[in-house]
């Protein structure tokens, strides 16, 4: 049996509860006010703007098919709360696509499908985008989170005329630093110029570079306190208009899994390398 077909038949095994939990908004709503704890009907009446004998006749059908059960106010079984928390990140996910069109403007196949599944994490983020009046706004914001931070990874597929004193600044203030690098960003650094000072850097115990010899078409830090990210467009050229910024814990730990996937499958560069 091929993949398609095994995806149709479990698609018809679960045909029945997909149409029942996604036919009616108030169904999916009381399933998600009671996901952390239970609540009466007038509570979610009051707390979702939906009239109270809305939500009892949902909680009734909801109770008949065992998802939540009515025990001094309605609570969620083992089988909703599963339920509850998957649709939980389905509407995250659907929050995280309507960005401003970032996720459908670019090329994103360089993000591995186990961690797109998890885009979700990305829904309390922002767009930064470039105006005629604010050139390289999106840039001078992650300059400036840069500045401050402590702990530093990021994938670089772009080079930036900055960013050797930069990263030379942060060095000597004794940040721990961990970029992959594209060969194409490697040849720039072998210039010498940019050599004589990488070399120098790299001698620093706080300052790791890994080489991926795949042509990375992303671009990401990611800190202790923030994530910049920029992808490329679809015909190949390089975002820099762009940027998603996220404060959210829950992102930070995306990117790392990202950066973690890349580092995996690099090799790291030592300073006789250049």
């Amino acid at each position: 049996m091929g993949l398609a077909e095994e995806i149709f038949d479990l698609y018809d095994d679960a045909d029945k509860d997909i149409r029942f939990l996604t036919a009616s908004k108030v169904r999916s709503i009381v399933l998600l006010s009671i996901l952390y704890g239970g609540k009466s009907s007038g509570e979610i009446a009051k707390a979702t703007g939906i009239d109270t004998s809305s939500i009892i006749h949902a909680a009734r059908e909801l109770e008949e098919e065992r998802y939540i059960v009515n025990e001094n106010g309605y609570h969620l079984t083992p089988k909703g709360k599963i339920f509850a928390i998957n649709l939980m990140s389905f509407v995250d996910t659907f929050h995280t696509l309507s960005m401003n069109g970032f996720w459908e403007e670019h090329y994103i196949d360089d993000i591995p499908p186990k961690i797109l599944r998890d885009i979700h994490k990305l829904r309390n983020s922002q767009i930064i985008k470039d105006t005629p009046s604010e050139l390289m706004k999106g840039f001078l914001l992650y300059i400036k989170l840069l500045r401050n931070s402590k702990n530093i990874r990021g994938i670089s597929s772009i080079f930036h005329p900055r960013f050797p004193n930069i990263i030379e600044k942060l060095a000597k203030r004794d940040a721990t630093m961990e970029f992959i690098i594209t060969s194409s960003i490697f040849e720039k650094l072998r210039e010498e110029k940019l050599r004589r000072k990488l070399i120098e850097i790299m001698k620093r115990d706080n300052f790791s570079l890994y080489l991926i010899e795949k042509d990375v078409k992303l671009a990401f830090t990611v800190t202790e306190s923030f994530l910049s990210f920029s992808l490329y467009f679809k015909n190949g050229m390089f975002d820099d208009n762009s940027t998603l910024i996220s404060y959210d814990e829950k992102a930070l730990r995306w990117a790392n899994s990202l950066f973690e996937h890349y580092m995996d499958i690099s090799k790291p560069l030592h300073a006789s390398d250049l």
